[in-house]
């Protein structure tokens, strides 16, 4: 399992104004209220994706190797039934 060096909990704990036993206790939309009230502003989230980031999901969908069990069967059977 992965830990947070404390460096890397400081600076979360800086960026977020929320200390970093409170974040793990928080729910997702008590913690967005803390950073808004430390920020002074709603958040916001974009709707639509970066694209520089297509294609950083799943490998085999960003390059169209993904397949269904249907397909997977019809190769099955010609090659062992």
């Amino acid at each position: 399992m992965y830990k947070l060096s404390e460096i890397g909990k400081k600076s979360i704990e800086k960026k977020t104004g929320v200390k970093m036993e409170d974040i793990y206790r928080l729910s997702a939309n008590d913690l967005d209220k803390k950073i808004e009230e430390k920020i002074g502003k709603k958040l916001s989230f974009k709707k639509d994706s970066d694209r520089r980031l297509v294609g950083r999901g799943s490998v085999y969908m960003s390059l169209y190797r993904f397949f269904f069990f249907d397909s997977f069967l019809s190769k099955f059977d010609k090659y062992f039934a």
